[in-house]
């Protein structure tokens, strides 16, 4: 993704990345230097979140907790987006994480 902190970068990136999501019916999606620091959102605002797709999404993400920093960008960060059928499946494998959706 190369960094998504900004909105509007945010919003361009996230739309294309929808519009293949609903296009291809893909189950699942990897993210790479998303530059998000989820600590700096709201609990309710996971990764899934910011997607408006036609179909069920979870997310579980990882990013840099050690530096403290008091705003959405931080450098690097991972994402997996787990999408309708496989997303069950995913939550079985990740129960300790509360991030996979409902």
């Amino acid at each position: 993704m190369n960094g998504t902190s900004s909105k509007g970068t945010r919003a361009v990136k996230i739309e294309q990345a929808t519009a293949l999501i609903n296009r291809y019916d893909i189950d699942m999606v990897s993210y790479q230097e998303h530059g998000l620091n989820m600590g700096y959102f709201k609990s309710s605002e996971t990764f899934d979140t910011f997607f408006e797709a036609e179909v069920k999404l979870g997310s579980v993400t990882g990013y840099n907790k050690t530096e403290q920093v008091d705003m959405a960008h931080i450098q690097g960060g991972t994402g997996l987006l787990a999408i309708n059928e496989i997303l069950p499946y995913c939550k079985n494998l990740a129960q300790t994480s509360e991030t996979w959706g409902d």
